[in-house]
């Protein structure tokens, strides 16, 4: 019996340490991940660590645009206003260089 319990003991401290080791190195896969990722803004002139690719950040601002018109209420229906936003919103982007 007594040698029953210390097998026990035994086999939840190398599953333990198991489980350790694991962590450790999804920890250090995930530094090494994140760190890699870095990336030079041209706009913000900083360097920053980025998770995903241009375009699946294309591809998630598509996916959530329904979701904010929703929420924010679209397009104003004031055509003057619209007009305008749309015009200061083609400006942002011929002025801005990839």
């Amino acid at each position: 019996m007594m040698r029953q319990r210390s097998n026990s003991r035994s086999n939840q401290s190398s599953g333990l340490m198991i489980r350790i080791i694991i962590g450790v190195v999804m920890v250090v896969f995930s530094i090494i991940s994140y760190m890699g990722s870095q990336e030079f803004n041209e706009v913000t002139g900083e360097n920053q660590y980025l998770s995903l690719s241009v375009d699946q950040e294309i591809a998630l601002g598509l996916q959530s645009a329904p979701e904010l018109m929703r929420e924010f209420g679209g397009r104003t229906r004031n055509a003057q206003l619209q007009a305008r936003i749309e015009q200061i919103g083609a400006q942002l982007v011929s002025n801005f260089t990839f």
